[in-house]
């Protein structure tokens, strides 16, 4: 099983997870999970037609009782039992299974520990053929945040697609998607309120002429943050700002300096055009465009993006140079810090918490409550990463090095410095990556 439990105190016997099973859940209904549990034993050899009886969230211990001795062999007991003592802290995650002969109960203190608790419990049974071990697991994770990231803007992958993608990190445990959701090769949500960026944005155009891209309607995103949601994945979308906005200054090019028109981009790397600081229009652009993306992500936390922003176009732009000298900001890293500020301070209002990658730390005065995820510092001897983690900032640690699953041709360790050619996927140092 990957991950491991914690702990494990074997019992003196064993069982074999019957065909059926009832189900009390007697604080608060978990249909939703425990239809995930039941697909996902289905789809397991011999228990293509396992059900779980009960109605979750009603159904009592005496009602479950009957029906273990009617049609079922074995109670599944789930409990959420909040925690009381303020001085204990509280880890949503954690549970505890116990396996007997007659019953199973997972206990935890949420939502999110009886999601894993149930994943355990698959694993079990997948791994034993049926066969469980009588016993007492317990589990908690050792990192809180456990995520990978989806790349929609330089391949659109379909909805069922990313599906799928989530159920397998889902069972390792994994607990964020981080899904990039706008960049210079395309805008992928769908806009009512500027269309431009589905009707153009969405989409680039090949050197033969083929178009290429897509966006996912707003209820296709609801169905995934649903499904993942069920599954113990929180989706933390990123609108990229105020660089990697080609398709968006392309769909709407008055929010950029110049307003001259741009094509949505076929290639990668680092591109000039990037959004206007210096316009309170382009300020009110940045702010809707969240504004409708929001209701689609219930969730805490919110990537703004914020890396590889070249100020060419800022150090041109009267707008910015204006802006820079009312405020009394040195350069334009300080007017970056600013736009995030302006950024981070909305979402605040809105009960959400920014995520920027490593490079909004560069002038040294972003807000301190903003979560910084660190990927890779630019120049060589920068150490301003380091020193605002050692000072207490919150960092998501995915450094390129250990973690980046990129298409790439050469990449080099900074762990053992050796050096590996590679064709469309990128070379993991396992060192690198034990050593995290």
């Amino acid at each position: 099983m990957i991950p491991t439990c914690k702990s494990f105190e074997a019992g003196n016997s064993q069982i074999h997870f019957p065909l059926t099973a009832a189900c009390s859940c007697p604080l608060q209904p978990l249909q939703a999970e425990l239809d995930v549990f039941t697909q996902r034993i289905r789809a397991l050899p011999g228990y293509e037609q396992f059900a779980v009886t009960g109605n979750a969230g009603t159904m009592g211990s005496e009602t479950a009782s009957d029906a273990r001795s009617t049609s079922a062999k074995i109670l599944l007991n789930l409990e959420i039992i909040p925690e009381t003592d303020p001085s204990v802290s509280s880890n949503n995650e954690k549970y505890e299974l116990n396996v007997s002969e007659n019953r199973i109960d997972i206990f935890a203190t949420a939502r999110e520990g009886i999601v894993w608790g149930l994943t355990t419990l698959y694993w079990l049974i997948r791994f034993g053929s049926g066969n469980l071990q009588c016993g007492r697991y317990v589990d908690e994770p050792a990192l809180s945040w456990r995520g990978f990231l989806l790349d929609s803007c330089r391949h659109f992958f379909p909805a069922e697609v990313i599906k799928i993608m989530i159920e397998q990190c889902s069972l390792r445990k994994i607990n964020r998607m981080h899904w990039h959701l706008s960049d210079d090769q395309g805008y992928r949500i769908e806009s009512r309120k500027f269309p431009r960026l589905n009707q153009h944005g969405s989409w680039w155009i090949n050197p033969n002429g083929t178009k290429y891209g897509g966006f996912y309607t707003q209820n296709e995103i609801r169905e995934i943050v649903e499904f993942a949601r069920a599954r113990g994945v929180e989706i933390v979308p990123e609108i990229d700002m105020p660089g990697h906005v080609t398709a968006i200054v392309s769909s709407y090019p008055e929010v950029s300096c110049s307003g001259l028109p741009v094509p949505v981009s076929i290639t990668g790397g680092i591109h000039p055009r990037i959004l206007c600081a210096g316009k309170d229009s382009a300020i009110r652009f940045a702010e809707e465009l969240i504004e409708e993306v929001l209701p689609l992500f219930p969730f805490r936390y919110y990537h703004i993006g914020g890396d590889e922003a070249p100020k060419e176009e800022w150090k041109k732009c009267p707008d910015c140079q204006k802006r820079m000298q009312e405020l009394g900001l040195q350069d334009e890293e300080e007017l970056q810090a600013w736009f995030t500020d302006k950024i981070t301070e909305f979402l605040a209002a809105k009960g959400k918490t920014a995520i920027g990658w490593n490079e909004v730390l560069k002038s040294g005065k972003v807000r301190e409550d903003t979560v910084v995820q660190y990927w890779a510092e630019e120049g060589e001897g920068e150490n301003y990463c380091e020193e605002a983690f050692s000072a207490g900032r919150k960092c998501i640690y995915s450094e390129s090095c250990a973690f980046w699953a990129n298409p790439v041709i050469r990449h080099v360790c900074r762990c053992c410095s050796s050096r590996n050619i590679v064709c469309r996927i990128s070379f993991f140092c396992i060192k690198s990556v034990f050593a995290v």
